[in-house]
């Protein structure tokens, strides 16, 4: 790497992006009850006030350790209270501070 430096910069970025990635791993495991994972993982996606998502529900109840019924139940007592939107694959978050207080 002395030789070749932009090997260790190349190394040193995709160690960062593994460290963040686990970090999200770590906090939805441990953030509690199915909404509160949903809110986290919403939360850490959000760009825009929009939210757009890369899997299934079935996969992303399995990415967050949840089933997937209680998933939909997540969601829709997020859209019941107003926090958010749902169309198709994308999620409107119209209350973000609801989310992080969730």
């Amino acid at each position: 790497m002395g030789r070749f430096p932009e090997v260790g910069r190349n190394y040193v970025a995709y160690l960062s992006g593994r460290i963040c990635f686990l970090s999200g791993k770590i906090d939805a495991l441990t953030a509690g009850s199915a909404e509160r994972k949903v809110a986290q993982y919403l939360l850490s996606r959000l760009e825009g006030g929009w939210v757009e998502l890369d899997c299934s529900a079935a996969g992303l109840a399995r990415r967050l350790g949840v089933s997937r019924a209680s998933l939909y139940r997540a969601l829709d007592a997020l859209a019941g209270r107003g926090v958010l939107r749902r169309e198709g694959r994308r999620v409107q978050v119209l209350q973000p501070d609801a989310l992080e207080q969730n």
